[in-house]
């Protein structure tokens, strides 16, 4: 725990201009699904890409309908509530099935019978999903996996800099910038 001289205890918070502005854009799209998949057993970068295509396949097959989606590959331990792995997939998807319930419990059972932990839950638009998918695009060990076919439309702001000025998601002091990394001392919430 971080304190100050005034003993207010908080943390050190880093705020990436650019992966906030990635977070709004991918908030432009009409996303189902929003996930994070682990594996039972290490994989390397090219196993992980080819599996989650495989899972994309898989999902399509199951649901009998075409998914884009939009995947971000973390290399930081994490579990997904479970045991933590070093590589894991944060992602978006969206069907033409009309029931995301439906797209979610399947696309889960489907990442763990083939694959290892998961969490896949309904996209709310309200939330952070599209932030959180973003937030490691801009570090050097990040890469993607995305597919846009023409039912998965655009609909978000062409200047997603204003648009940042409008959402709760994008700290005050990145509304304006395009670039940069700043770090900012928050307080913990009171008791």
């Amino acid at each position: 725990m971080t304190t100050l001289v005034n003993r207010q205890p908080g943390r050190l918070v880093n705020f990436n201009a650019s992966a906030q502005h990635y977070g709004e854009w991918l908030r432009g799209y009409d996303w189902q699904i929003y996930g994070c998949g682990t594996y039972r057993s290490p994989v390397n970068d090219n196993q992980a890409h080819a599996y989650l295509k495989r899972f994309f396949e898989h999902l399509e097959k199951r649901i009998s309908s075409r998914v884009g989606f939009f995947a971000s590959l973390e290399r930081r331990y994490s579990g997904c509530g479970m045991s933590p792995i070093p590589i894991h997939w944060h992602f978006l998807a969206a069907s033409e099935n009309p029931d995301p319930l439906f797209v979610a419990r399947t696309a889960r059972y489907l990442w763990q019978d083939k694959f290892g932990d998961a969490k896949v839950d309904p996209y709310d638009e309200s939330g952070g999903a599209g932030y959180y998918v973003a937030k490691c695009l801009t570090l050097p060990h990040c890469s993607t996996e995305m597919r846009f076919p023409p039912f998965l439309a655009y609909h978000g702001s062409a200047d997603l800099i204003q648009a940042a000025t409008k959402n709760p998601f994008v700290p005050e002091h990145l509304e304006t910038r395009a670039s940069g990394s700043y770090l900012r001392y928050e307080l913990f919430p009171a008791a």
